[in-house]
């Protein structure tokens, strides 16, 4: 999913230094709303990333443009947020499908110090 690639940013799926430059392009406005307007280049692709101004900073817009093809497709995402959603009580409640089993888990041995 392109999406999975702004969530990656900075780890080790997808490193800083894989982002061969970037730059703020200024203001701007996605739904009508006032937001910063930033782009990124890496080997093969470019990415332009909107992100809300004011107390909810949230991405608005994402352009992938997939650079080593020679008609640069590209990928464009609107997102909208709705911060107060009204979710029944039960929403999030688990119900076991019939003839379930639980899952038995086995606890993990210890880490040695200093291992990953």
């Amino acid at each position: 999913m392109p999406l999975a690639d702004l969530f990656f940013w900075g780890t080790e799926r997808l490193p800083t230094d894989a982002i061969k430059s970037a730059q703020t392009i200024g203001p701007g406005r996605v739904h009508g709303d006032a937001c910063r307007h930033y782009a990124y280049r890496q080997a093969d692709v470019d990415f332009q990333l909107c992100i809300a101004e004011g107390d909810h900073p949230l991405p608005l817009k994402l352009v992938i443009t997939t650079t080593d093809q020679p008609e640069q497709p590209q990928y464009e995402v609107r997102m909208t947020w709705d911060l107060k959603p009204h979710l029944a009580a039960d929403t999030f409640t688990f119900t076991p499908p019939p003839k379930a089993l639980p899952v038995t888990f086995r606890p993990m041995p210890p880490v040695a110090a200093g291992k990953p």
